[in-house]
């Protein structure tokens, strides 16, 4: 199991109280650019893809006092789209039925899949619009045109997103491929190098690297949903700390949001009170 740790910086707007901060927070790659800005020298940021079974016992430990934790996977088509209940954490999966460690739901959105924009461009110069594939009794993948042949979607570890996985495994429409490098770098080469489909947050693309590297977001014809929990020990969801950083991470999902375009790149976007 690796880890990428980071010291987080001090800003001068005090989101987070010194005194109520935890010293380690974890979170994976494609979500540590949902952590507010911390004001302590001190804090660490653990990155790492850890299975939901880990994370509780890291808590449980004190190896980790906040875990910032993606559940991700397809629901039944609804019209409007409704996201999977946000009390279900141990019931999409079990490890986080731990009575020792609390999930709370923070955010729920729909998952676009992120390909590079040169993917999607005609020897012409035009776009190529998505087309869809699949039946319409299934979850269907909405794919670029001129990546059919040989298009595949990049996922994090089984470990990590198991349900997304599974999911995915069962529709049998792409293969599918995993990474489990924790560098950003990594993942844009990989999906610039080659034509994949990455099921992430449209906030990553308001975050750099991924800003810059020129991505484009494509909907799934049914959508994939993602929420987002905490994972804190029992007896700390009250405390002042994880209420403001719950709060700072759900700030940030609409600062980005708001970057990324306004209403329309918060589509779906659903934060739980």
């Amino acid at each position: 199991m690796s880890f990428s740790t980071l010291m987080a910086a001090p800003i001068s707007r005090l989101l987070l109280h010194p005194q109520r901060l935890p010293m380690r927070l974890g979170v994976d790659p494609l979500h540590s650019h949902l952590l507010p800005p911390m004001n302590n020298e001190a804090a660490e940021v653990r990155v790492a893809f850890l299975a939901a079974a880990a994370a509780v016992q890291q808590i449980k430990g004190g190896l980790l006092d906040a875990m910032l934790f993606p559940l991700a996977g397809m629901v039944a088509p609804t019209e409007p789209p409704e996201p999977p209940a946000l009390s279900a954490a141990a019931a999409l999966n079990p490890s986080l039925g731990d009575p020792e460690v609390v999930a709370i739901a923070v955010v729920s959105t729909t998952l676009p899949f992120l390909v590079a924009a040169r993917h999607l461009v005609q020897p012409t110069g035009a776009l190529v619009p998505p087309v869809v594939a699949g039946s319409d009794t299934r979850p269907r993948v909405a794919l670029p045109q001129v990546a059919m042949p040989r298009v595949a979607v990049l996922l994090p570890p089984a470990r990590h997103q198991p349900l997304l996985h599974a999911d995915l495994l069962r529709q049998a429409l792409l293969p599918l491929r995993s990474c489990d490098d924790l560098r950003a770098s990594v993942w844009i080469e990989l999906l610039q190098r080659q034509r994949l489909l990455l099921p992430a947050p449209l906030s990553l693309l308001g975050h750099s690297p991924w800003r810059e590297a020129g991505f484009a977001a494509l909907p799934a014809a049914d959508p994939l949903w993602e929420v987002l929990w905490l994972l804190v020990a029992q007896g700390r969801q009250e405390a002042g700390w994880v209420q403001a950083l719950v709060a700072g991470v759900r700030e940030r999902v609409g600062e980005i949001g708001d970057r990324r375009g306004g209403r329309h790149a918060k589509d779906g976007l659903h934060l739980c009170s």
